[in-house]
């Protein structure tokens, strides 16, 4: 099975929040499948890490994709342009949303001081981006309980969550996934999968004995290791 990350941020000796993220989703990934992580030019070169990095040019991001993505099985993202989702789509490959960063909320905070007509442009445009994604998506990452309910109410408003999804599965998780953010180390993912799964059940969907409830995997491979690519 060949996954492949595309990361928007700069992954070496230095890294943000997205760079980590990624660095440590490739590094967990890489323990049973093929993975390759895309990531902006210039790449720093890494050692003792069992994944492929592919640089690329993040103004080019589309050109330099696209015929890449047709080699996977898998594609996770954080956003992706239309043209890429289609190529994804028509390859026969799955894609999985990874929405840790809710940037239709982000974007009313950071445009709250701009004129009304910049924070209409950049909502909208968030907005649609946001369910864009949700809709050509085929699983969902977030990193919390609170995000993974602001997702269904998003899912829902967008006809994904449904009788016949809910009836497939009513723990909701063959659409959402809470992947927490930027951890490293297999304690930590222990921990934090602890303290999420003491909270279950989470949501009131299903009937009382079987209610739905958000599933934090650790990166998303737990248990069965296989929840993230048979969809």
């Amino acid at each position: 099975m060949k996954i492949l990350l595309i990361c928007k941020d700069t992954v070496g000796a230095k890294m943000a929040g997205p760079g980590i993220r990624y660095f440590e989703m490739a590094k967990f990934l890489s323990q049973k499948y093929q993975v390759t992580l895309a990531a902006p030019k210039p790449l720093e070169k890494i050692h003792g890490i069992n994944f492929t990095i592919l640089p690329y040019k993040k103004t080019q991001e589309t050109n330099e994709l696209r015929n890449t993505i047709a080699k996977f099985d898998v594609i996770i993202a954080q956003f992706l342009k239309p043209r890429l989702l289609k190529i994804i789509k028509k390859a026969g490959a799955k894609y999985v949303a990874d929405l840790y960063d809710p940037l239709i909320i982000e974007t009313l905070e950071h445009f709250k001081h701009s004129t009304p007509k910049i924070q209409a442009v950049n909502f909208d445009f968030q907005r649609y981006l946001t369910l864009l994604q949700i809709a050509y998506a085929d699983l969902i990452l977030c990193a919390s309980k609170k995000q993974a309910d602001y997702y269904v109410g998003l899912l829902s408003a967008l006809g994904k969550l449904n009788e016949t999804t809910h009836k497939i599965d009513s723990t909701l998780s063959n659409l959402l996934m809470i992947v927490p953010f930027g951890i490293e180390g297999k304690e930590q993912i222990i921990n934090c999968h602890s303290e999420l799964v003491s909270e279950s059940p989470v949501h009131t969907l299903g009937s009382r004995n079987k209610p739905a409830q958000y599933h934090d995997t650790g990166f998303g491979m737990t248990n069965s290791d296989t929840t993230l690519i048979q969809k």
